[in-house]
């Protein structure tokens, strides 16, 4: 299954896609890593160290393709929500972790989305969708700036493709048409000492 065919199973008239993935890693299948970490939770007594925590764990799930991890082939999975609570939608809603996360990806927070899982799509979904449909950018880097540091990235003009030179010190080409990511190309490199190229 290739993410042509996905897209071609699963668009919605209403815009965007929808699909259910069935035998994940863990539960006894081997189509897709979801990435679980049920120490991802809500504590409303340590709300800063609860965004924190799960701060760290979307930075490290969406940069998933990198040297300490390869996807073998398989689609990934990064978890928007607090893994290990109780009563899901109800902590989401009280957090309101939909629109936090939609706010850090329109401000390139987390990089590289193949599946985003929310838990409740209709608290501020299409802001989530807004915030990860491709924008057009020319350059990233100032009109001064001749360099990439760890973390930073180029997109074409016409949004289909992202330069990104990851924190690992690798250099990929993706293509992200429609949303998805898809590495086109990377260096086997593991970077340069000054963490840029």
């Amino acid at each position: 299954l290739t993410i042509g065919d996905i897209k071609d199973r699963s668009p919605m008239s209403s815009g965007g896609y929808l699909m259910a993935v069935f035998g994940v890693e863990g539960g006894g299948g081997d189509c897709m890593n979801e990435q679980y970490d049920s120490g991802i939770e809500w504590s409303s007594s340590d709300q800063s160290g609860s965004f924190d925590n799960f701060d760290n764990y979307m930075i490290q799930a969406s940069n998933f393709p990198n040297a300490d991890h390869n996807t073998n082939g398989k689609l990934y999975m990064t978890q928007a929500l607090w893994q290990g609570a109780q009563n899901h939608v109800s902590i989401e809603e009280a957090s309101d972790l939909n629109n936090y996360v939609a706010t850090n990806l329109a401000n390139g927070e987390y990089h590289l989305i193949n599946f985003l899982e929310v838990n409740n799509v209709c608290n501020n979904g299409l802001t989530l969708k807004a915030a990860l449909d491709p924008k057009p950018v020319s350059n990233c880097l100032g009109s001064s700036e001749k360099s990439l540091r760890r973390g930073e990235f180029l997109q074409s003009n016409n949004g289909l493709y992202r330069a990104r030179l990851g924190d690992d010190g690798k250099f990929c080409i993706y293509d992200i048409a429609d949303g998805f990511v898809v590495p086109v190309w990377c260096t086997m490199s593991g970077g340069t000492p000054s963490g840029g190229v």
